[in-house]
């Protein structure tokens, strides 16, 4: 198809476009888009008429509108980049990226020298998960503008953790030492590196910039030791003055809270999580939330929404939720693998999957979180009870891994758990190496509860160390959950670093002894988890490895053992 040429507009055409423009920059935006409509009708294919009423449109909020002007334009004179580049901006701004890095790339082929389209492409190709690419257009624009510090922020965020990028923001901040932002970026950087106290500074310089920055005053308030002195609940203070409704910071804001063992108002702060992780309310029921009204005569669904541990942890709650719920009836939607051990350990509930959460919903009246139901049962301390385990493990699957356990050397068969799988948490976890002072202990054997892969690493550490570490024939640690109970209970002791294995221990009422930080919010402010009774905490304060701790086990473990030699052999140990 042949394109339409622009037809020169008449003098007096000119004279009032040129008027429409004038009202247009000073903000007059209802004069300016009538003056273009009526333009427009004089001149229906003036490309130049269209792109300035789609900006226009697009300023007032009718950004759809402004992509359908912005088009036509655009197919009447395709070859000027100013038109892509708008066509892009208002992409951006609608959150389509995907046609945004088109419109922009097409802008910054026609003007691949116009810093502007370049920063813009840049932005649209990260959102839209191109890494690459954005890394690479922002290369082309510091090339282009090597002395815009912002130019050389946009490079280093766009690169993977590591000496580079550092190196990139450490420029940027040359270039701009006032420049808030690039301090700003160049503390997340160091963080992301695990160097927490540069990243203090950072912040702190961010702020004395631009103290209007609340993402700042958050995420240094996450950083700081949870004690008076350090001004931490100031911070988040500050921050939520910035932005109140900001879910990120309202959820750091609550734990904080929690580990200082308020309770009431870090209940209050931590429901920010579900806008955090963008859940539904509601769990898209449309079910009101129960408040903590009377539940007789109606049904209420518990529904999932943190991971295995959490669900554990939280599922301490259910026994509370079923006493107030006489005459009522409950659902609990878990993960599956939790399904059998959860509908064994508390048959006065259903137990549903997310998959048959739509065949159920219709005769539920009521709806909460797992995580909310401590708002309601867990106010204070002294509402978490003194239990001996709420998960009940399958006994006859018991007896069939005890009898494995039983054939193994010692008095004591204790199992080993030394890191979680989740991102982030690296700094909690422990090596078989640093452990091995463990298995020099006599008397004891160790089993292995590591869920993920790790055949190899144990099969390596076995050989190069000289331990042993017995594994139990035909069971799936990361998917049988309910044969990972089963071998849990046929233990004397856990061992473990901050993972879900230590809340399954804790919550069949087996001992545990779990390897942590003593600023956790699950401590709710004591130096125990309250949650569970059976488990005993060792702490490593920040900055000190986990493997600092290995002698202090070593040395409990010998106080253990001959607590339990003081009973009959097969009966556990108090």
């Amino acid at each position: 198809m042949q394109k339409l040429q622009p037809q020169p507009l008449p003098a007096d055409t000119q004279s009032r476009l040129a008027t429409a423009i004038i009202w247009h920059r000073a903000g007059r935006l209802k004069e300016a888009a009538g003056m273009y409509r009526l333009l427009l009708e004089e001149a229906p294919e003036n490309p130049d008429i269209l792109h300035l009423l789609g900006l226009v449109g697009h300023q007032m909020g009718h950004s759809d509108f402004a992509v359908r002007q912005i088009i036509r334009a655009v197919d009447r004179n395709p070859g000027k980049a100013t038109f892509h580049a708008s066509l892009g901006q208002v992409f951006l701004a609608l959150k389509d990226y995907g046609h945004a890095v088109m419109a922009l790339s097409n802008a910054a082929r026609l003007e691949p020298d116009n810093a502007d389209h370049l920063a813009n492409l840049g932005h649209a190709l990260d959102a839209v998960g191109a890494p690459r690419e954005a890394a690479a257009t922002y290369a082309a624009l510091v090339q282009l503008s090597p002395g815009l510090a912002e130019a050389w922020i946009n490079l280093a965020n766009a690169l993977p953790t590591g000496p580079r990028k550092d190196s990139l923001h450490r420029l940027s901040l040359a270039l701009n030492p006032a420049h808030a932002i690039g301090h700003y970026n160049a503390a997340r950087a160091a963080f992301s590196s695990s160097r927490h106290t540069e990243a203090v500074g950072l912040y702190r310089r961010t702020l004395a910039i631009d103290p209007a920055l609340a993402e700042a005053h958050g995420n240094l308030a996450m950083l700081l030791p949870n004690t008076v002195s350090s001004g931490k609940l100031d911070f988040y203070a500050a921050a939520l003055a910035l932005e109140p409704a900001h879910s990120g910071i309202r959820t750091d804001a609550g734990l904080a809270l929690l580990a200082r063992g308020d309770l009431k108002r870090g209940w209050a702060l931590h429901e920010a999580r579900l806008a955090k992780k963008s859940l539904a309310e509601d769990r898209g029921t449309g079910l009101p939330r129960w408040r903590g009204e009377p539940l007789a005569g109606k049904t209420i669904l518990v529904w999932r929404e943190q991971g295995i541990g959490d669900e554990i942890l939280f599922a301490s709650c259910l026994p509370d939720l079923i006493a107030r719920a006489k005459g009522g009836k409950i659902f609990v939607e878990c993960e599956a693998r939790l399904a059998a051990l959860f509908q064994r350990s508390f048959p006065e509930v259903t137990v549903i999957l997310g998959t048959q959460l739509r065949d159920h919903v219709a005769q539920m009246d009521v709806q909460i979180p797992m995580g909310s139901l401590a708002m309601h049962f867990r106010r204070t301390l002294t509402d978490f009870p003194h239990h001996a385990g709420y998960l009940s493990a399958d006994w006859q699957r018991r007896a069939g891994i005890a009898q494995q356990i039983a054939v193994l050397p010692g008095e004591l068969k204790i199992g080993l758990c030394w890191r979680s799988l989740m991102a982030g948490r690296q700094s909690l976890a422990l090596s078989l190496e640093a452990l091995a002072p463990l298995f020099r202990i006599p008397g004891i054997s160790f089993v292995n509860l590591q869920y993920g892969p790790c055949e190899a690493e144990i099969a390596e550490a076995e050989q190069a160390l000289g331990i042993r570490l017995h594994q139990i024939e035909g069971l799936d640690l990361t998917d049988d959950l309910d044969g990972v109970a089963a071998l849990i209970t046929s233990l004397d002791l856990v061992i473990t670093a901050g993972t879900s294995v230590g809340e399954m221990a804790g919550a069949l009422g087996v001992h545990c002894w779990r390897l942590g930080r003593p600023t956790e919010w699950t401590l709710l402010g004591t130096q125990e988890r309250p949650w569970f009774p059976a488990m005993r905490v060792f702490s490593a304060p920040a900055g000190q490895r986990m493997e600092s701790l290995v002698p202090d086990i070593r040395l409990a473990l010998s106080g253990f053992q001959r607590d339990c030699r003081s009973f009959r052999l097969g009966y556990r140990c108090a």
